[in-house]
């Protein structure tokens, strides 16, 4: 009975430690109550009669870790399900490695009382509760962050890679601990299983760090060509705008003293009424010749608000921007483009898609004692927030597009920040944190 209780205890305590491991790394989890009493209700209610009366019970376990992961956390379903795996992976390499490190200490001390190492369901959900406070420390470390952003830049098949790599080495520490076990002299060939568990360790992190940064910077120098080209171009419809507007500027100089003139005759000849029209004209005029300038405290994010102000305002949507950052050190700069880039994009496109409302779209930078606040304000429907928190895409051809909401939560967690959608008073708000 006691082993049972041990089991189902490790049972719940293992799927604690993935959801916190998962809402560290991804900061993805939502926010309802009732859901996490849902999960909770159902979890308890399986595992316990699945150990008291399984003895294999492995499948039904890693079925209900991924529910969690599906019913707690936001995202597409496949994108959910990888990150699942990305950390049910990790946790059983830190698992693994615990184990093999704390049996081969524990081993000799044990069997003088007759119990052994391996077999003792005590002995195993002790070391899980050193796992589990190792893993989440770690997990919230600064490197740790950076390695998962290079992870999230890998291809399908380089996560398999690294995915064989990991589950290579949690096969040779779970045949180190079996060897142990059955080892005679074990304290010679213990001293060398346990030199090799260490070197397994530093080489298995070593090899996925290496390889995850190897393919990140490369596909960081192609993104930051890209972003140059981008930016090239935007700027050149930027400034050909300053061009046309600076050229109409110039005919209506040229042409103002005769409008002046006939203004003057209209006046002297009692036709209040006419000047009045027509200097509404002129005013309108001046409206038209007017170009709208930002100040965000980066010249390139400037740029591309200006070129997004000018879509939006043939659509007839204005765009607001209050705040100025001090500084832009805390956050690469192509990311801090494609972060607004992305979220102007999608309020100008909710903005499109009402009808009869005021469309307007207000940007507030706010720099609050070390932290870097931004927010996005659009009116909007409770559909469109929905399809945001959940990482869809209201488009026809999902297959090219819904990937905006997850770049800028690829990017925001990278840089170690935090992103919320907020719905309040038919507004859509869009709430992004950085730590200085």
């Amino acid at each position: 009975m006691t082993d049972s209780a041990c089991r189902i205890v490790y049972c719940i305590m293992y799927a604690v430690e993935l959801f916190f491991v998962g809402e560290a790394a991804f900061h993805n989890r939502v926010k309802e109550k009732i859901r996490y009493v849902v999960m909770i209700a159902v979890y308890v209610s399986v595992i316990i009669p699945t150990v008291l009366f399984m003895d294999d019970y492995f499948l039904i376990e890693l079925g209900l870790n991924a529910a969690i992961y599906l019913f707690l956390f936001q995202g597409k379903i496949t994108l959910r399900l990888a990150h699942f795996l990305g950390v049910y992976i990790f946790t059983s390499a830190i698992e693994g490695m615990v184990s093999g490190i704390g049996i081969f200490w524990l081993m000799t001390p044990l069997k003088s009382f007759h119990v052994s190492a391996v077999r003792s369901e005590i002995v195993r959900l002790l070391l899980a509760i050193v796992s589990a406070v190792c893993t989440l420390y770690i997990i919230r470390k600064k490197w740790a962050q950076k390695l998962i952003g290079y992870l999230c830049a890998l291809k399908w098949y380089q996560y398999i890679a690294v995915i064989l790599l990991t589950m290579s080495s949690i096969l040779l520490l779970v045949i180190s601990e079996v060897l142990l076990e059955y080892i005679d002299n074990s304290s010679k060939i213990g001293i060398l299983l346990f030199v090799t568990v260490i070197i397994l360790l530093g080489t298995t992190f070593v090899g996925i760090f290496y390889f995850a940064f190897s393919i990140y910077s490369k596909n960081y120098y192609l993104r930051q060509n890209q972003l140059k080209e981008e930016i090239i171009y935007s700027q050149q419809k930027y400034y050909r705008k300053i061009y046309e507007s600076d050229r109409e500027l110039r005919k209506f100089r040229h042409d103002i003293r005769s409008q002046l003139g006939c203004l003057q005759l209209m006046l002297a000849d009692g036709n209040t009424k006419q000047a009045m029209e027509y200097l509404d004209k002129i005013g309108n005029h001046f409206e038209k010749l007017t170009l709208q300038a930002f100040h965000t405290g980066s010249e390139i994010l400037d740029v591309i608000i200006g070129q997004k102000y000018l879509e939006s305002k043939k659509k007839g949507i204005g765009i607001i921007v209050e705040g100025k950052m001090s500084t832009t050190d805390f956050i690469d700069i192509y990311d801090l483009c494609v972060l607004f880039s992305n979220a102007l994009d999608n309020s100008i496109e909710a903005c499109e898609r009402l009808q009869d409302r005021e469309k307007v779209i207000t940007v507030s930078i706010v720099l609050h004692r070390k932290v870097m606040f931004f927010q996005f304000m659009n009116p909007a429907t409770p559909e469109m927030y929905e399809i945001l928190k959940q990482g869809r895409t209201s488009k026809k051809d999902s297959q090219k597009h819904g990937f905006g909401v997850e770049n800028m939560r690829t990017i925001v967690n990278r840089n170690g920040g935090e992103m919320k959608y907020i719905w309040k008073d038919e507004t859509l708000i869009l709430e992004i944190y950085f730590e200085l």
